[in-house]
Order: structure tokens, then sequence, then C-alpha cells
């Protein structure tokens, strides 16, 4: 009786395997080079003027949006990518505190952004964007 249970076990547990890995074989390998350029010209700069640091939060946002998107994530808004990237992003519940911060900074007239609070943000995009392969 043991044997059949461990039989199952095993089979259900290499099944598990290969779906993660047809799941992962999905994706896209995405241009790391491109991303590392954007990241540069696009985000890092803006912490160089105080009145830009909505901007690079923003700015960061968008690439990993584009990021998801390219890596196959699927979903009509990037929340619903973020809820199916969940299990690739190693601290998902920054990454969704990161893009909250972007829709305020958007839709809000009132938010305001610190260095240090820009800084930690594109920390959690950029680990985001690493865990999907982007940089």
């Amino acid at each position: 009786m043991i044997w059949v249970m461990l039989s199952l076990l095993a089979g259900l547990s290499l099944s598990v395997l290969i779906v993660i890995n047809q799941l992962e074989g999905r994706r896209k390998q995405l241009d790391r080079q491109a991303y590392k350029d954007y990241w540069q010209t696009k985000v890092m700069v803006n912490l160089e003027d105080q009145g830009k640091y909505q901007l690079a939060v923003i700015e960061a946002d968008k690439l990993l949006d584009k990021a998801l998107k390219e890596s196959g994530f699927r979903g009509q808004t990037m929340g619903e990518r973020l809820v199916e990237a969940g299990p690739a992003l190693s601290n998902k519940d920054a990454v969704w505190e990161a893009h909250k911060l972007r829709n305020r900074l958007v839709h809000e007239t009132d938010v305001k952004v610190s260095l240090l609070q820009a800084k930690r943000m594109l920390a959690v995009f950029a680990r985001a964007l690493k865990d999907v392969g982007a940089l």
C-alpha cells in the first residue's frame, strides 16, 4: 500500500515539474542590454533632479510592465500580469507596493516622493526586472 502511495506521489511530483518547466519555457529571452540602457537613460537619470523622482518610479514601472509583456505573462493590465508573474517574483508584495505608488503618482496630484523612497522603489523594480530576466 505504501509503495502505491509513493508511486502516486512521485508521479504527481514529476507532473508538476513538467508543467513548471513548460511554463518557464514559454518565456522569451529578453534583450538585457536594451533594458540596461533604458534603465540608465530613462530611470536612473531622473534621480539627479529632485523634481524628477516621481518620473523615475513611473519609468521603472513602465519598464517592468514591458518586460512582463515581452516575457509572455498574460493580462490586460499590469496588475493582471503581476498576478500571473507572482511566483517568478522574489518579493511580489514589494512590487505591488511600488506599482501602487506609481498609480498614485499618475492619478493623484499631491503625491510626492523623497529621494530615499524613490531609491527604495527603484531597488524593488530592479529586483523584479532581474527576476524576469530583463536586467
